[in-house]
C-alpha cells in the first residue's frame, strides 16, 4: 500500500480521469482508491455529473496499464484488472475476481465473486456471469449470456447469443455452444463439441469430444454421448442414454429412456427408438423405422426404412429385416417366460429368445434348442419348446414370404439404378 501523499501524486500521473467539471464531493461519491495502478489507465467516472451513476472502485489490487474503464463501472474489492483491458459501461465485477490480460467486458457486463477471465477473452454486452466461475482465454461470450456459479468454460471456446450455461456445467476447448442453447447444471461437453442453436441439454448430461447436436435436438438428464456421435435436428434422446463412439443419429429420430447404443450405431432420419432398448455395435435403423421397448438390434443388423420391430423383439446379429412382416415374436415362452422373435432370413427362419446370434429353424423340431432357455436340459428344453412347433413353423413361413417377397424388391430396386 502506497502512503497517501504518494498514492495522490502516483494516481494524477497514472490515470486520466474523464469529466472537467468534478469537484470534492463528486470525487468523494466515485469512491476512486489506488493500491496499484499502472500506467496510461483511463477511468472515466461517470456518464455525466447529473446521471447518478459513478465509477466505484473499491479496494483495487491492481489495474495494469493501459486499461481502460468505462462510466458508470463498478469494481467489488480485490478485483484485479489486467493490462489493456476494456471494462464497458455499467459493467459490475464482484469482490476477488480478476480480469486478464487483453480482456473486453462490454457494456452491462455483470461478473459474480471469486470469478477469473482469462487473457484476451471477449464478453460481450449484458452477459452475465456467476460466483467462483472460470473463462479460458480467448473464449468469445456473446450477448446477454447467462452463465451460472462454479462453470468453467475452457480456451477458445465460442458461446452463442442468450445461451444459458447453469451452474456447475464444464465446457472443453474450443467448444462450440450457438445461440439460445441451454446447457444444464454439471453438464459436461467435450472438446471441440459443436452444439447448435437452440438445443437443450440436461442435467448430468455428459457430451464427449468431437460430438454435433444439431438445432433444436433435446437432450435428458444423466446421459452420455461419447466421442465423435452426430445428433441430427429436432430429435429427442431419453434420460439415462448411453450413445457409444462415433454413432449417427438422424434428424427428427425420438429415442426413449435408457437406451443403449453401442459403438458406430446409425440410426436415420425420423426413427423412433423406445424405452430400454440396447442396440449393438454397426447397426443400422433406417429412416422412419420404429423399435419396440426392450427390444434387442444384434450387431450389425440392419432395420429398414419404416419397419416396425415388436416390443420385446431380440433382433439377431447381421441380420436384415427388410419389411415389418418379416419379423415376429411370441410372448411367455419356455420356463422363463421369455419372448421369442422369428425373423426370415436367406438360410430360412431364425429364432432368438436370449441368443443373440439366433437359431436356424428347420421342420417342426428346434435345432440347438438348448441355446433357447439356459436354464433347461437339452432334453427337457426340446420338450418345452415341442408343443409350440406348430406355431413356430406357421409364423416362420410367414416372415419368410415377407423376407423373399421384400429381398426381391430390394435387388429390383439395385439393379434398376445401375441400368
Amino acid at each position: 500500500m502506497l502512503p497517501a501523499s504518494m498514492g495522490e501524486a502516483f494516481i494524477n500521473l497514472a490515470i486520466e480521469i474523464r469529466n472537467e467539471c468534478i469537484d470534492a464531493d463528486f470525487m468523494d461519491r466515485a469512491r476512486v482508491s489506488t493500491n496499484m495502478v499502472g500506467e496510461n489507465v483511463d477511468i472515466t467516472l461517470a456518464h455525466d455529473r447529473h446521471s447518478g451513476k459513478y465509477t466505484k472502485l473499491g479496494k483495487v489490487y491492481s489495474i495494469g496499464k493501459n486499461a481502460v474503464i468505462q462510466a458508470g463501472a463498478e469494481l467489488g474489492d480485490n478485483v484485479l484488472i489486467g493490462e489493456d483491458v476494456v471494462v464497458g459501461q455499467d459493467v459490475q465485477i464482484g469482490e476477488d475476481s480478476s480480469v486478464f490480460d487483453g480482456t473486453t467486458l462490454g457494456t452491462g457486463v455483470v461478473i459474480g465473486k471469486n470469478t477469473t477471465i482469462n487473457e484476451v477473452a471477449t464478453v460481450e454486452a449484458y452477459a452475465t456471469i456467476g460466483n467462483n466461475t472460470v473463462i479460458g482465454h480467448d473464449a468469445e461470450i456473446a450477448k446477454r449470456v447467462k452463465i451460472g456459479d462454479t462453470v468453467n468454460i475452457r480456451s477458445e471456446c465460442k458461446i452463442g447469443r442468450s445461451a444459458v450455461l447453469k451452474d456447475r456445467a464444464q465446457v472443453h476447448q474450443g467448444a462450440h455452444i450457438r445461440d439460445y442453447a441451454n446447457i444444464g447444471k454439471g453438464a459436461e461437453i467435450g472438446k471441440d463439441t459443436v452444439i447448435a442453436d437452440r438445443v437443450s441439454i440436461a442435467e448430468e448430461v455428459s457430451i464427449g469430444a468431437d460430438v454435433t447436436i444439431g438445432s433444436e435436438t433435446v437432450v435428458k438428464a444423466n446421459t452420455n454421448v461419447k466421442r465423435g456421435t452426430k445428433i441430427g435436428t429436432n430429435s429427442k434422446i431419453g434420460q439415462d442414454t448411453v450413445i457409444s463412439e462415433h454413432g449417427r443419429i438422424g434428424d427428427y429420430v425420438s429415442v426413449g429412456d435408457v437406451v443403449n447404443f453401442s459403438s458406430a450405431v446409425h440410426v436415420q432420419a425420423g426413427a423412433e427408438i423406445g424405452n430400454n432398448v440396447k442396440v449393438s455395435n454397426h447397426a443400422v435403423i433406417e429412416k422412419n423405422a420404429a423399435i419396440g421397448d426392450n427390444a434387442t438390434i444384434g450387431h450389425s443388423a440392419r432395420v429398414r426404412h419404416a419397419v416396425r420391430i415388436p416390443d420385446r423383439a431380440n433382433i439377431a446379429d447381421n441380420a436384415l429385416v427388410p419389411s415389418t412382416h418379416s419379423v415376429k415374436t411370441l410372448s411367455m415362452v419356455g420356463s422363463n417366460n421369455r419372448t421369442m422373435t422369428i425373423i426370415g432370413s436367406f438360410a430360412g427362419p431364425r429364432i432368438t429368445t436370449g441368443c443373440q446370434s439366433g437359431v436356424p429353424m428347420a421342420n417342426y423340431a428346434i435345432q440347438g434348442s438348448e441355446k433357447i432357455d439356459t436354464s433347461e436340459a437339452t432334453t427337457d428344453s426340446e420338450a418345452l419348446y415341442a408343443e409350440l412347433a406348430p406355431a413356430i413353423e406357421l409364423l416362420g413361413s410367414v416372415v419368410q414370404k415377407h423376407f423373399k417377397l421384400e429381398t426381391i424388391k430390394m435387388n429390383k430396386v439395385r439393379r434398376a439404378r445401375y441400368l
